[in-house]
C-alpha cells in the first residue's frame, strides 16, 4: 500500500466524519462508499470496522459489510482491533439474521475483550454483551437473552454508563416480559427506559 494511498483512506475516514457530523446525507452516502473502497485495499484497520458498521446500518448497506470486515481481520495483529472487527460483524450480521455467524464473532470478540481488559466492567465489554442479548432475544432465546441483558444493565450501572443503549436493554427486556404475559415487569422496564431517555433528552423509542 503506497503513501498516497494512506493518505487517500486517512482523509476519506475524516471526509465522512466531517459529513456526519454536518447530517449531510449525500456527502455520508459519498463518503461511505469512499470509504469502503479504500477499506479493501488498506493495511491499516484503526477503527475503521467501527465506523464502517454504524453509518452501514444508518444507510441500511450492511450487505456490503462482511466481506470488508473478513479482509479488515487479515491486516491486524491487534487483539483490540480484532474484537472491534468482530463486535461490528457479530452485530451487522445479528441484523441480515445470521444468528449462526452472529454469535461465532461475538463470542470470539466477548472471549477478546474479557482478556484484554481482565473484567466484565468495561464498555465494550457491556457492548458485545448487548449485542449477544438481542441475537438471543431476535433468536427467540429469552431465558439467555434475560441473562445477558441483565449483565449488561450491571456494567452500565457500575460504570454510569446510561445512554440510550442503556434504553434499549430495557425495551427489549420489557418485550420479554410482554411475550412472557407478566405485564408488571415489563412497565417497570418501560418506565426505566423512559426515565433514560428523558435525562438525555430523547424522545421515547418504543
Amino acid at each position: 500500500m503506497t503513501d498516497l494511498t494512506i493518505r487517500h483512506c486517512h482523509a476519506a475516514k475524516q471526509a465522512l466524519l466531517d459529513a456526519l457530523e454536518r447530517q449531510d446525507a449525500e456527502a455520508i452516502q459519498s463518503g461511505f462508499d469512499s470509504l469502503l473502497e479504500c477499506t479493501r485495499q488498506t493495511r491499516d484497520a484503526d477503527g475503521l470496522a467501527k465506523l464502517l458498521g454504524e453509518v452501514g446500518v444508518q444507510l441500511s448497506r450492511l450487505t456490503e459489510l462482511p466481506e470488508v470486515f473478513s479482509y479488515l481481520l487479515t491486516v491486524t495483529t491487534d487483539p483490540g482491533e480484532q474484537a472491534s472487527i468482530l463486535h461490528e460483524w457479530g452485530t451487522v450480521a445479528v441484523r441480515l439474521g445470521q444468528h449462526e455467524d452472529a454469535e461465532t464473532h461475538l463470542r470470539r470478540a466477548l472471549s477478546i475483550r474479557r482478556e484484554l481488559y481482565g473484567s466484565d466492567l468495561h464498555a465494550e465489554v457491556g457492548a458485545t454483551l448487548n449485542s449477544l442479548g438481542t441475537l438471543n432475544y431476535a433468536a427467540g432465546r429469552f431465558p439467555e437473552a434475560v441473562e445477558l441483558l441483565n449483565q449488561v444493565v450491571v456494567i452500565h450501572d457500575a460504570l454510569k454508563l446510561w445512554n440510550l443503549k442503556t434504553a434499549g436493554v430495557f425495551v427489549n427486556l420489557g418485550n420479554i416480559e410482554i411475550y412472557r404475559s407478566d405485564f408488571e415487569a415489563a412497565e417497570t422496564h418501560f418506565r426505566r427506559a423512559t426515565a433514560v431517555w428523558e435525562a438525555a433528552g430523547h424522545p421515547p423509542i418504543f
